[in-house]
């Protein structure tokens, strides 16, 4: 069976059944083990339109992969990894001043940035300082850097 074969949401749907049934540690398990099994089966699709369904003479595309890069970090990072900031400049100086922290988001060369107040509580604060060295998380299926 491909990848093709078979959508990688109706594992999600279809994997809803069983999670309902279990308990206990069987259940965290499956929890971690089907979305990693929808993200593999998501990968191995090829380029294009798939699982297209026909609907009042129109075709429904289900599922379109195309093979672009998502960065998500601090804006010094992203920046490290060739995305310039440019236009938002002056609102991450902003959010500095107001002691805010900027979360960079970068898609097909398009910018966001979200500030994150620093209002938290003791304990993520130091589920933050642990995670400090894993500041930049990328999903890419291409070796080509976001420009």
């Amino acid at each position: 069976m491909t990848a093709d074969a078979f959508p990688p949401g109706l594992i999600l749907i279809l994997a809803a059944v069983p999670a309902a049934l279990l308990r206990g540690r069987l259940r965290q398990a499956w929890m971690l083990l089907v979305p990693a099994l929808s993200l593999c089966n998501m990968l191995a699709l090829p380029d294009g339109n798939h699982f297209l369904l026909p609907f009042f003479r129109q075709e429904l595309v289900l599922a379109r992969v195309d093979r672009h890069r998502v960065a998500v970090g601090s804006p010094a990072l992203l920046q490290a990894q060739g995305v310039s900031l440019g236009p938002l400049e002056d609102s991450l100086s902003a959010l500095r001043r107001q002691g805010k922290t900027a979360v960079a988001v970068a898609v097909r060369g398009i910018l966001a940035i979200k500030a994150i107040s620093p209002n938290i509580s003791p304990r993520v604060s130091t589920s933050t300082t642990t995670l400090r060295p894993f500041r930049f998380f990328e999903i890419s299926t291409e070796p080509s850097s976001i420009k």
